[in-house]
């Protein structure tokens, strides 16, 4: 272990010597706020870059500023400790809220700033939503607003605790003076945008009387459930009889399912180019969560929103690891209201219709994925597809590759194109569909 001053050998990753002449809090701060790898050349430090090389994954790093902050005093040390715990998040991770509801349980809230209590009065909103009590969760609502200065997360605690508790009006009123607050951050209002499109698509479902929102846990599913409708009867908000969670379709059966059809040359300029990301790498047992698909006609690749598929999908039988949010940038969430994955399936391939399927890798991967999709959605899938990976392996010397890298990534670079948000399925699709376009006028 290496001091973060220093760098010299340490118990701590604050020695001694440094310890006297250091601000352990904002040294917190800045822990939590570096991102090892991320960070441009000039705000790199190659000491914490060393540091992080030591931690399974380097989004650990932050979790160092949970040890330092034992180096302070009540309350500071227990904001630290929920500050690592959290860092830009809306939400602390499961697995860290009994940390996050012990260290509040120590801070005097008259001891710290109105934004930092706001901060983790928001995060145990979401945390005690996240755990289904929504009572509890309720009595930090009107505390957080009480504040002058609010975080962003903050109010999107707020807006979501609303929105799963059905009252609709109150989360457009929070999400208004909101986005007037945080206009100027495009980021954040992306974030609140979700919510609101969430809020809409439930305002819809309760004049139609169809499925609001219903918690979904893994235990004690019943107790849950019930508890949530004699909460929303606690607070007067009225409610169709909707309880039952829509039971999963019967899929078609694995046996006769058609395989994928690939097909090797490229003599046709009217395709869709399609990309998928997914919960692992088994097309067997997990669940796509990002559905793209960009429709090209007679070589034209048009960015306009008819020409273009772009969906989140629930995960089936499979979660959402960090792993696979720190390559995708896809939340939990992202996905919290998002529609069943053979749902989005059948729309998927209404947009796909007949045409030709192009993917890089999808031969051993997107078209598989499809294919389970397709059976849960009781759709069989008999589009051609065309592994642009697998044509460029085939010719790369009269392409004239020559580097063992070919990911989308190093492979459009070559031809100068630029993907507009790597590993989101819609982008990837775009990219595709450009780099396929940029081979064939080659040839």
């Amino acid at each position: 272990m290496k001091c973060l001053i220093c760098g010299q050998e340490s118990h701590k990753y604050i020695c001694d010597s440094c310890k006297d002449k250091t601000d352990i809090d904002e040294l917190c701060n800045e822990v939590v706020a570096y991102i090892p790898g991320l960070l441009r050349s000039s705000r790199m430090k190659p000491l914490w870059e060393e540091i992080a090389g030591n931690f399974e994954r380097k989004e650990e790093f932050a979790r160092i500023a949970y040890e330092l902050a034992d180096e302070l005093g009540t309350p500071r040390k227990e904001y630290q400790k929920i500050h690592s715990l959290a860092g830009k998040k809306i939400y602390v991770a499961k697995k860290d809220r009994e940390l996050l509801y012990k260290n509040f349980s120590m801070i005097d809230g008259n001891k710290i700033p109105d934004k930092e209590m706001a901060r983790v009065e928001g995060l145990m909103l979401s945390a005690l939503v996240g755990d289904y009590k929504y009572s509890e969760a309720e009595n930090f609502v009107d505390s957080i607003l009480e504040k002058d200065d609010i975080p962003w997360q903050a109010y999107y605690a707020i807006a979501d605790f609303y929105n799963k508790t059905r009252r609709y009006d109150t989360v457009e009123k929070i999400m208004e003076t909101a986005i007037e607050k945080y206009s100027t951050y495009d980021g954040i209002i992306r974030q609140y945008q979700s919510i609101l499109e969430s809020c809409k698509n439930y305002k819809m479902a309760k004049l139609k009387g169809t499925k609001e929102y219903v918690p979904n846990p893994k235990e004690d599913k019943k107790k849950v459930v019930d508890s949530y409708f004699d909460y929303l009867e606690s607070i007067g908000v009225e409610y169709c009889n909707n309880k039952r969670q829509k039971a999963e379709p019967k899929a078609l059966p694995k046996a006769g399912y058609p395989e994928p059809v690939i097909i090797n040359t490229p003599n046709f300029d009217t395709f869709v180019a399609y990309d998928f990301e997914t919960t692992g790498f088994s097309p067997a047992h997990d669940s796509i969560i990002d559905f793209g698909a960009v429709r090209v006609v007679d070589g034209e690749v048009v960015e306009s929103k008819e020409f273009i598929f772009s969906e989140f999908a629930k995960p089936y039988k499979k979660l959402l690891t960090e792993e696979i949010t720190m390559i995708t940038g896809i939340t939990k969430e992202d996905l919290a209201d998002a529609r069943k994955m053979w749902e989005v399936a059948k729309d998927f391939l209404e947009f796909v219709g007949d045409d030709i399927l192009v993917g890089f890798n999808n031969a051993s991967f997107d078209a598989k994925f499809l294919a389970r999709a397709g059976r849960y959605a009781g759709v069989v899938v008999n589009n051609p597809n065309f592994d642009l990976l697998q044509y460029i392996r085939s010719n790369k010397e009269s392409l004239g590759f020559s580097g063992k890298s070919m990911n989308l990534e190093s492979v459009s670079k070559l031809y100068g194109i630029e993907n507009p948000q790597a590993h989101r399925a819609w982008a990837d699709a775009l990219t595709t569909a450009k780099l396929f376009m940029k081979i064939k006028q080659g040839l």
